[in-house]
């Protein structure tokens, strides 16, 4: 069996990985993919070997990703479980004295979630999205120059020196976290408990628009 999730190693999707692994005693075969759209094709795509994937719906200070959540039901996947990871942000660099960095690099999201952190000590460097936080990690460490935000795997890997830990913004005093759900294709079977009885998505495709259509829904769904 493989395991798609979002590349590289280091990522929070690796984190992800490690731990459904772990936690459910399976033997997978991990595949690191370059985006989600294509982790959810590798689970589609009929297989010799049965792929299960990891795709992060949920952000506790982002909220929803929606376009993952299209995801999944535009390849008319099967949700058969839930990972959460708490999300620790940190922030690495060789400069000498990275406040004076010209760049800081991360994932948008990620440095969405430490935007309080930014504006305390980085304000005046400029904001470098880039494909992951590990990729993040990867070209500082080339470079030799810029902040990194990523988790602290991916920083040790890399070799790059950490100045600050732990850095995520917080909502009512509660730390960050990012919820993954696992999926499988609708043809596959995989006889593995993921404890997905109490989780459920509703997806309504209308085949008309008029004004007050979501009350509508509301109402039957309230009805039923």
């Amino acid at each position: 069996m493989k395991l798609s999730y979002l590349a590289p190693e280091g990522s929070f999707s690796h984190d992800a990985a490690v731990e459904l692994v772990s936690r459910f005693q399976i033997a997978a075969e991990f595949s690191p993919l370059p985006n989600v759209e294509r982790v959810a094709r590798s689970v589609a795509s009929p297989q010799r070997d049965p792929v299960l994937g990891l795709v992060p719906y949920y952000n506790f200070l982002e909220g929803l990703v929606q376009e993952h959540l299209d995801l999944i039901y535009e390849f008319h996947l099967r949700i058969i479980g839930l990972v959460s990871l708490p999300i620790q942000l940190s922030a690495g660099s060789f400069d000498t004295s990275p406040a004076s960095a010209s760049e800081v690099l991360s994932h948008p999201k990620a440095l969405a979630q430490v935007s309080e952190f930014i504006g305390m000590n980085l304000e005046h460097a400029a904001l470098m999205p880039v494909s992951s936080t590990s990729e993040a990690v990867r070209i500082v460490s080339e470079r030799r120059s810029g902040v990194a935000i990523a988790s602290e795997t991916a920083l040790d890997k890399f070799g790059v020196p950490i100045f600050a830990r732990n850095i995520g913004n917080r909502r009512h005093g509660r730390n960050n976290f990012t919820d993954f759900f696992i999926v499988q294709g609708n043809d596959v079977d995989i006889a593995v408990d993921f404890g997905a009885a109490n989780h459920a998505m509703v997806v309504i495709t209308p085949n008309s628009h008029w004004p007050g259509l979501l009350a509508d829904l509301l109402g039957q769904k309230a009805c039923a």
